[in-house]
This record gives structure tokens, sequence and C-alpha cells, in this order.
């Protein structure tokens, strides 16, 4: 691991430092494919800065809530979960549709326009896990693989680096599509879905909160956006077989 390394005399920490340099090159990406399918997003670099607030917001609040009261409240007083990690992704997400869907609504807006984001999200998510890599977070449960990694005195599933891989392939996917004019949308968010749900059994960090002894509060959710695609499919086929 390399959580940080020294400059001029200070420590620099690599995980803010990556997620920084993730959150310039979204911004830079998003104003290019703004400006490449000539859309008219009033007060985009406002939208930008209150939707990033909101996804870091809601990615701390979903990793609190999933904590036992105790362990919650001693976190709550520690500057390193405030400057560090703690996110959860799913929280995030959460976070930015409210902030998007507020926005849309404020300047009468369809929410169909910002599907462009999904992929530069796919993109900035895939280096965020390298970050998690690099800081020793978001950690995979023990084996003996050949590619396994030693951290916290055990080799481990290097579950940040699947995730990443697989999420820069995800996002790959939906920018071809997007630039070919095809449905990101469901892509995404059924991908990243089955994704999460799977490599969550490789991760060996428990206080990401963990039910029944089996899911955790990220495979729930991810269960629940499956359901939901499931069901609107099925509305989907008996509204077609009921024209027919």
């Amino acid at each position: 691991m390399f959580p940080d390394f020294h400059l001029l005399g200070e420590t620099i920490f690599v995980y803010p430092l990556i997620l920084g340099a993730i959150y310039a090159w979204s911004f830079q990406l998003s104003k290019y494919l703004i400006q490449q399918s000539k859309m008219d997003l009033p007060y985009f670099n406002y939208y930008f800065i209150v939707t990033s607030l909101c996804m870091w917001a809601g990615a701390k609040a979903l990793f609190l809530i999933t904590l036992d009261h105790e362990i919650s409240k001693k976190i709550i007083s520690s500057s390193n979960f405030w400057l560090g990690g703690g996110l959860v992704f799913y929280g995030g997400a959460i976070g930015a549709v409210i902030s998007t869907w507020i926005y849309t609504k404020v300047f009468k807006l369809k929410i169909s326009k910002f599907t462009f984001l999904l992929p530069i999200l796919a993109l900035g998510h895939s280096a965020g896990r390298v970050a998690c890599f690099m800081a020793g977070c978001c950690y995979g449960t023990a084996c003996d693989l050949p590619w396994a990694i030693y951290l916290h005195g055990v080799s481990r599933h290097p579950v940040q680096l699947y995730e990443s891989v697989c999420l820069l392939i995800l996002g790959i996917i939906l920018l071809r599509r997007y630039f070919r004019n095809k449905s990101v949308l469901a892509v995404y968010f059924i991908g990243y879905a089955f994704i999460r749900f799977i490599l969550e059994f490789f991760r060996g960090d428990k206080i990401r909160g963990l039910y029944f002894d089996l899911l955790s509060t990220s495979q729930i959710i991810s269960l629940i956006i499956l359901a939901c695609w499931g069901i609107y499919q099925l509305k989907c086929a008996m509204c077609s077989k009921s024209r027919h």
C-alpha cells in the first residue's frame, strides 16, 4: 500500500489527492461533453459543485447509518473521518440524484439530459477504487491466490482493483453508447448493481454493514435496484402483450 508520501517536508495523503484529481477531471470532461452536445445547462458550474457536496454528504451519512451508534459517535469526533474515508458510494449516488432532481425542477429540464454524467461517474469511480487500494481501505477477504496482496496481516483479494477494472470496462461501454446516442441509464444502474452485488462477497471490511451474516448494505441496495428493473421489464412486457 502507498497511503502517503513526503514532498518538501510535507506529508501528502494519496487518497484525497486522487479524489481531488478525479473531481477536476470529471468537471473538465463534463464541460467538454456539454459543449460537444451543445446542451444548455444553466449555472452548470454551481450545479456541479452543489452536487459534489451532496454526494459527499450522502456518502458520509449512509456510512454512519450502517454503524453501531456508539461507533458512529466515536468516528464523528475524528478529523480523519471528515477529511478522509468513510464514504459509501450508494449514499453519494442518492445525494447526486436528489441534487439533480431539484436542479431539473428549478430550471424545468429533462432528467434525460444528465445521462452524459454516467460514463464520467463510472470512470471516476474506477479511479476512486485505486485510491481505496492505495489507502488500504475497502479491503478484501483472505485468500491464497497468486495475485493476493498482503494487507492488515493477511493475504487478501485485491477487491478494490477488481471493482476498478469492472468500472473501467463499464465506463468505456457507457461512453461508446453515449456517443452512439444509445441508452446508458439502465446499462449503468443494472451493470453497477450486478458488479457491486458480486464483489461484496469478496469484501472483508465488516464495518460497511452486514445483515443476516450474509448481505451488506450495498448488496441490499443492489438487489432493490435489480428488483425494480425486473418489475419494470415485466410491466413493459405485460403492456406490450395487452396491445396485441
